[in-house]
């Protein structure tokens, strides 16, 4: 795993989530990891990670909400990592930003969405999705220093006088 820049907090190895696939984990590779498939099996078996949050986020009041993380992963068009949404307690999963591949160290995101604004129960989550594989790259997928902002705009005092 590269060793990650100073704008993430315990840098240069703090917690981060790695989203592995199932053959590493049947391998006993619990660490960050790719292991590649074998290019037939996971054109009949493409695989899918999902991590997503258990707990709800209220953002009840506020605008202009965001999330910004750190995200790398050594993996092709076909491999990839996105980053979903839901607003009704995680029964459905809206897709945020795809495309996430091809990028060797860490670089910081941030996703503006109105729908992110005003919410009861926003949860987030993050999906490795290996379509095709002939090759691997350790790391596969990950993200590190998750935030959530708001910079909601407040109306300005204003004097009345009689």
């Amino acid at each position: 795993m590269p060793n990650q820049p100073a704008g993430i907090n315990n840098n240069p190895q703090s917690n981060y989530l790695h989203i592995n696939n199932k053959d590493a984990l049947t391998a006993g590779v619990l660490n960050a990891n790719y292991f590649p498939a074998d290019g037939l099996i996971c054109v009949l078996t493409a695989e899918n990670y999902f991590a997503k949050m258990v707990t709800a986020i209220s953002t009840l009041g506020q605008t202009n909400v965001s999330v910004n993380f750190w995200w790398l992963g050594l993996t092709s068009i076909d491999a990839t990592g996105e980053l979903y949404y839901s607003i009704d307690g995680g029964i459905t999963w809206i897709l945020a930003l795809g495309g996430l591949y091809n990028q060797a160290t860490w670089v910081q995101e941030t996703v503006t969405n109105a729908n992110f604004d005003n919410q009861a129960d926003l949860r987030l989550a993050f999906r490795f999705a290996n379509n095709v594989a002939l090759a691997g790259a350790d790391p596969a997928f990950s993200v590190d220093q998750i935030e959530l902002t708001v910079s909601t705009q407040s109306t300005p005092p204003v004097a009345s006088f009689t």
